[in-house]
């Protein structure tokens, strides 16, 4: 102490020291804590797939969904109805493929992708089902049981078969407002109903390939009339020709996303 008074540099120091510890002291209670801001919390997104098992078939294979995109137009776009149609699933797993490696696609767009129907059928490449029933005849609104000398399956009653029933399940969950069915081998876009023309129209742009509302001969029991009679929505047969499915799929990728981009009235 005797020091500091003989030193006035350090005199002046300790006297500083006291005068600013005295004022923090005096205005420490008039500090007002100011909370942290928090971070937002990341925006929850959709998956851009989710895949759903939406049913199964006579011997229990899954029956599978795949569902892209959130948006409020639904496509819908299956294969493999009839087993014995081999270049068909294949068109929709490159679909789906495309589509992943695209997502931009997808814009206000909900697609969902089945690519066999008719699981059973197509391990043993059988048109049928493992009831022996044609699912393409199974469907109400136009449906009747077969005559003696018809050569179409339809079941003993409409909607009788499993497959049958999950797709009309699978339609009333996600209600499509345009649907491409994919079947060979009649290379041809089959509509069905007013409504479906503009989609045809759409695909053949594309593919060039030939729009009729009739394939030679009666469809009792179609999926084509229950979509007009009573989904009331788009519906078109998109026919391939007996071919590679590698052809097929360069022939119709543009086809198919045209048909995705079309927006239609409900």
């Amino acid at each position: 102490m005797k020091n500091i008074k003989q030193n006035p540099y350090l005199a002046a120091f300790f006297v500083a020291a006291a005068v600013s510890t005295t004022f923090v002291s005096s205005h420490a209670q008039k500090v007002i804590a100011v909370p942290e801001r928090s971070t937002p919390a990341p925006a929850v997104t959709a998956p851009l797939e989710v895949n759903e098992v939406f049913g199964r078939s006579v011997q229990g294979r899954n029956l599978i969904a795949h569902i892209l995109g959130n948006g409020p137009e639904i496509t819908m776009i299956f294969a493999a109805v009839h087993g014995n149609e081999t270049a068909t699933p294949y068109q929709v797993r490159q679909l789906r493929a495309h589509l992943k490696r695209h997502p931009g696609l997808l814009k206000n767009k909900r697609v969902v992708l089945i690519e066999a129907m008719n699981p059973d059928g197509l391990q043993k490449k059988t048109r049928v089902n493992a009831n022996g029933v044609d699912i393409n005849r199974n469907y109400p609104g136009t449906w009747r049981k077969a005559k003696r000398g018809d050569s179409f399956k339809s079941g003993p009653s409409a909607a009788s078969e499993p497959e049958t029933r999950a797709m009309m399940a699978l339609t009333k969950k996600y209600p499509p407002s345009k649907i491409v069915s994919i079947h060979q081998p009649l290379y041809c876009l089959a509509y069905t109903g007013a409504r479906s023309v503009p989609l045809a129209r759409a695909i053949a742009a594309k593919n060039g390939y030939r729009i009729t509302d009739n394939v030679g001969y009666p469809t009792p029991g179609g999926f084509g009339g229950y979509c007009d009679k009573v989904l009331k929505a788009a519906v078109v047969t998109l026919e391939l020709p007996w071919q590679k499915p590698e052809a097929a799929w360069k022939a119709n990728a543009t086809a198919l996303l045209a048909a995705i981009a079309l927006s239609v009235k409900s």
